[in-house]
């Protein structure tokens, strides 16, 4: 009797239905590198483990490129970014949903002047905050801030807005 009652607690608990809110998204970001704000546009699939707790994939790819502040004719941009992040949902059934990220980064930028072109790659620990604001049972609207690489030779911090579809 014990062996059955915990086989169906268990099966319960892993069943496709009961962690049934994983999601995939698309964000708008303005990356800070250093002094310039190239964009990027960002895809995300998130995992829930628990409830609270999501494991999140997301891949970036550069959209525009930015003046460095101090030299006029070079342009930095971002080549691409990935990574994998823990999140913490701190209402996930709440029209607003607070959340921390924590997780790893690799990220390559380029930067191109008149005559000369070089590019920088770096992965790091990287760290955020941001929210969900439910707009059906399925789709919800997303801010975002991230400091997704903080080294000697690159730093790069993300603010993001978008969109998440929840299945």
């Amino acid at each position: 009797m014990k062996f059955k009652l915990s086989t169906l607690i268990l099966s319960s608990a892993l069943s496709a239905s009961a962690f049934a809110d994983d999601y995939v998204g698309a964000n708008y970001a303005i990356v800070d590198v250093d002094s310039a704000k190239p964009t990027a546009l960002s895809f995300k699939y998130g995992k829930h483990i628990t409830n609270n707790i999501v494991v999140e994939g997301r891949l970036g790819l550069g959209l525009s490129d930015d003046e460095l502040d101090f030299f006029t004719d070079v342009k930095a941009e971002l080549d691409n970014m990935y990574g994998v992040y823990g999140v913490y949902r701190f209402m996930p059934k709440s029209s607003f949903d607070l959340y921390g990220l924590v997780g790893f980064t690799k990220g390559k930028v380029s930067a191109k002047g008149s005559g000369f072109s070089v590019s920088e790659s770096e992965s790091d620990l990287s760290y955020g905050l941001g929210f969900d604001i439910k707009m059906s049972d399925s789709t919800a609207f997303n801010l975002e801030w991230a400091r997704l690489i903080d080294k000697d030779d690159l730093e790069a911090t993300t603010i993001s807005a978008g969109v998440t579809f929840k299945f």
